[in-house]
């Protein structure tokens, strides 16, 4: 039966290699906390996107702002085969978010906890 649905799925990772192929060049520009500017083209965040997936993790959390380290993570944790977890300063408690983190099914493996643009793994 023919579909008028998508040939390909619409995945975050189709996107990423879309925007590499189309927009290498295309810029995302992030004011950091410092107030500092910070640009990457789409061709450096799949690059950065990329390193960052094969560190080997099965869990992210993430605190970031809406800037180029945050956009790095939701490519790369599909791209790993990993569950992201975003915490919520703003409209969740502590203890909220310490459950949203600890609840999670997986056991094994490594998690990365991204504060601020800085990743660390454990």
């Amino acid at each position: 039966m023919k579909s008028t649905m998508m040939s390909s799925p619409l995945s975050v990772n189709a996107i990423l290699a879309r925007a590499k192929a189309f927009f290498p060049g295309s810029q995302i520009v992030s004011r950091l906390p410092n107030k500092s500017m910070r640009r990457h083209s789409y061709a450096e965040i799949a690059t950065r996107t990329h390193a960052l997936s094969a560190l080997g993790f099965d869990r992210v959390a993430t605190l970031c702002w809406n800037h180029h380290a945050h956009l790095e993570c939701y490519f790369a944790v599909p791209l790993a085969g990993a569950v992201m977890h975003t915490l919520n300063l703003t409209h969740l408690n502590s203890d909220q978010n310490s459950l949203n983190i600890s609840s999670s099914s997986t056991t094994s493996g490594r998690f990365l906890t991204v504060f601020g643009g800085a990743c660390f793994p454990k």
